[in-house]
């Protein structure tokens, strides 16, 4: 089984349609929300164009339980 993630609403480079049909195409895949909320990416951008903010990728730790949960289940 895959896992894809979601894409936000508002991601204009990685469209949500974009992650739906990757799930759709993927046999016996699982379409989820990320852990974070859906406006993330362009908030931490904004915030790290003005030189402020934590990195674009911070939020990238909490995919672990996601993962991990996956990750017992389907193994």
């Amino acid at each position: 089984m895959s896992l894809v993630f979601r894409s936000g609403s508002t991601d204009v480079n990685h469209t949500r349609a974009t992650s739906e049909q990757v799930a759709a195409l993927l046999p016996n895949a699982r379409l989820t929300r990320p852990p974070w909320g859906d406006n993330e990416w362009n908030e931490r951008s904004a915030a790290r164009a003005g030189g402020v903010g934590e990195g674009l990728f911070v939020g990238w730790p909490t995919l672990a339980p996601v993962l991990q949960d996956w990750a017992q289940e389907v193994l």
